[in-house]
C-alpha cells in the first residue's frame, strides 16, 4: 500500500511536467513509459519455479460466508468513504486549478495529498496492530470529513494543511479494513481479498460518477461539501462492525 501511494504521489507531478513539455496533444507519448515499465516488471519479477502440491477446495461463496459478518458493514464504510476518496483523488486537481489558475498547483496539491497518504498508511497499520482496527478506523473516519469541510471553507496555510490531513486519514483506511478481512478469512484468504477489492473498486467507481454529476449541477464547492457529509455515514456502519 505504501509503495502504491508513493507512486501516486510522484505521478501527478510527472503528469503535469509531461503536459507542460509535450502539450496535451502529445500526452499520449507517456504511454510508452507505461509499456516499458510493464516489460521491465515481466523480467524483474520472480518466476514461479515449481507448482505447489497443495490444493484447496474453496469458492467465492464459501469465502463470502466466512467473512460476511465483516464484509457487509465494511462495504457500507467503503461506500460512504468512497465519496471522499473520489473528490480528493479525482477532482482535487481540477478544484485547485480553477481556484488558482495554475495546473502546477493542482498537481502539487494532489502530490501532497498522496504524500500524507503514505504516512497515514504506515501509521494506521502500525496503530491498528497496537490499539485495535475499529478504534483507528473510527478516529480517521471522524477526522477525514471535517478536514475536507475545513479545506473548502478556509484559505492559505490552513487550506494546504487540510489537504495533508485529508490524505493522512482518507487513504489510511484501506489497509486497516483489508487486515480485518484477512483476519476473518482463515480458509479462503485470497478469495476474501478479491471480494473486498471488488467492493472497493465498485463503490468508488459509482461515487466518482455521482460526484461528477453533483459537481456539474451544484458546483465543485458543493460537491466537496456533500461528499464530506456523506463520509460521516461511514461511522454507523463501523459501529455495527464493532458488534458483529
Amino acid at each position: 500500500m505504501t509503495g502504491g501511494e508513493a507512486a501516486r504521489m510522484v505521478g501527478p507531478m510527472f503528469a503535469v511536467a509531461a503536459v507542460s513539455f509535450l502539450g496535451q496533444d502529445r500526452f499520449y507519448l507517456v504511454m510508452g513509459l507505461a509499456v516499458l515499465i510493464s516489460v521491465l516488471l515481466y523480467f524483474a519479477l520472480e518466476k514461479e519455479t515449481e507448482k505447489t502440491g497443495m490444493k484447496r477446495k474453496g469458492s467465492i461463496k464459501s469465502a463470502y460466508d466466512e467473512i460476511k459478518h465483516v464484509l457487509v458493514p465494511i462495504t457500507g464504510v467503503l461506500a460512504a468513504r468512497s465519496f471522499m476518496h473520489a473528490v480528493m483523488g479525482t477532482f482535487l486537481t481540477v478544484f485547485v486549478e480553477r481556484q488558482t489558475g495554475s495546473l502546477w498547483y493542482g498537481g502539487a496539491a494532489l502530490a501532497l495529498y498522496e504524500a500524507f497518504g503514505v504516512a497515514g498508511i504506515l501509521c494506521a497499520g502500525t496503530l491498528s496492530d497496537r490499539i485495535g482496527r475499529q478504534r483507528v478506523l473510527l478516529w480517521v473516519l471522524m477526522v477525514a470529513p471535517i478536514a475536507i469541510l475545513t479545506f473548502v471553507f478556509t484559505e492559505g496555510f490552513i487550506k494546504i494543511a487540510m489537504v495533508g490531513v485529508a490524505g493522512f486519514t482518507v487513504l489510511s483506511t484501506t489497509p486497516v479494513m483489508l487486515a480485518l478481512i484477512q483476519e476473518n478469512a482463515k480458509m479462503n484468504p485470497s478469495a476474501a481479498n478479491g471480494l473486498f477489492m471488488m467492493a472497493s473498486f465498485f463503490v468508488r467507481s459509482v461515487a466518482v460518477f455521482l460526484a461528477g454529476i453533483i459537481g456539474d449541477l451544484a458546483g465543485l464547492d458543493n460537491m466537496f461539501i456533500v461528499s464530506a457529509v456523506i463520509g460521516f455515514f461511514a461511522i454507523p456502519f463501523l459501529l455495527k462492525l464493532d458488534h458483529s
